[in-house]
């Protein structure tokens, strides 16, 4: 456990507060956020509609505009002002939900942290916008339609919400059986997929070194790990493309992972020679 914890969170303090950020989406939707004044100024730029009197949220177009038309630009300009990165090159850890000044100082984020953005800057203009998420991507939905690249579920519902008071699982979503087999299985491959390989490599020979017994033997151990690395390997190019998985692919790597698990684990046990026609 402190090895793969450190391996995908070395700073275990992101690991805390990302636990947090997760339990309340609510909380990162700031719509009062200062950095988010030069963004709105962008929108209402691009869409050629005044700005809002008073506080931010307060009724804000002096013309009426299409809210499909409201999302896309938004989206846009949020994609153009932070460009795409991964989290481990931002904050070094797997996964990180960061509030709306953190990504604004970073210049950069994923797509949960776009996300929080595009829906604090929603919420700004008085748009109701809550954070949505497969536990593979984040977006963003609003009673007009949908935004920041709306994951395409099997199960056909997000498996998390943002709700008015904390962040609400659905359970219906997350055990369907469709969700299980497509949505569950897409969404590890592409975690896999896209993870630092070398990080994952540490992992791979931890749960190896884990299952071989005190006096392995070694043909077997190291055939499991060979078995094992392909199914690995197999999963990543499964997995790597997460709008367009080849989900035979991915299964077909867990099926391996676990095939060299059980012939690495196999290799402890000793078969002693024959028993003779006396002792038997």
């Amino acid at each position: 456990m402190v090895v793969t914890t450190l391996v995908l969170f070395p700073r275990v303090d992101l690991l805390v507060r990302n636990i947090g950020h997760w339990a309340r989406l609510d909380e990162l939707i700031e719509p009062d956020a200062p950095g988010l004044a030069a963004l709105e100024s962008r929108v209402r730029e691009r869409l050629a509609i005044s700005p809002p009197e008073g506080e931010p949220g307060a009724a804000s177009t002096a013309r009426p505009v299409d809210a499909a038309l409201v999302l896309a630009t938004t989206q846009a300009v949020v994609e153009d002002a932070i460009p795409y990165a991964w989290d481990w090159e931002t904050w070094g850890v797997a996964d990180y939900v960061p509030r709306v000044e953190e990504t604004l100082a970073k210049g950069r984020e994923d797509c949960d942290g776009r996300a929080v953005v595009a829906a604090s800057l929603l919420r700004r203009m008085g748009h109701d916008a809550r954070l949505v998420s497969d536990m593979g991507h984040v977006w963003v939905w609003t009673p007009s339609g949908q935004t920041m690249s709306p994951g395409e579920l099997a199960g056909g519902e997000a498996f998390v919400r943002q709700g008015e008071h904390g962040s609400e699982v659905n359970l219906a979503a997350v055990f369907n059986l469709r969700a299980i087999v497509f949505d569950w299985a897409r969404n590890l491959a592409y975690g896999v997929a896209v993870f630092p390989a070398w990080r994952e490599a540490v992992l791979v020979l931890l749960i190896w070194g884990l299952v071989l017994g005190r006096r392995p033997r070694w043909n077997g151990a190291v055939l499991g790990l060979a078995v094992l690395v392909a199914g690995w390997w197999v999963l990543r190019l499964g997995g790597a493309d997460y709008w367009n998985p080849r989900i035979g692919l991915v299964w077909l790597g867990f099926g391996m992972v676990a095939v060299g698990v059980v012939g690495a684990w196999a290799s402890r046990l000793r078969v002693g020679p024959p028993l003779s026609g006396q002792e038997a």
